[in-house]
């Protein structure tokens, strides 16, 4: 169980020092390699838009 743990702690530690290069090279990474990170369906995007049209944010 020690190792596990010590594994654990110094994963933790190494994410959350490099948490800003992290977000930004998946932010990179999804720009270069779209098809790779669509998870998101056509119908859930209009959802998006129904809502925020019902809400009053697009006109």
């Amino acid at each position: 169980m020690k190792p596990l743990l010590s594994t654990l702690k110094s994963l933790t530690g190494f994410v959350t020092k490099y948490i800003g290069v992290i977000i930004i090279a998946f932010t990179i990474w999804a720009c270069v390699t779209p098809s790779m990170f669509s998870w998101t369906g056509k119908l859930y995007v209009g959802l998006l838009g129904r809502r925020h049209v019902r809400h009053g944010a697009l006109y």
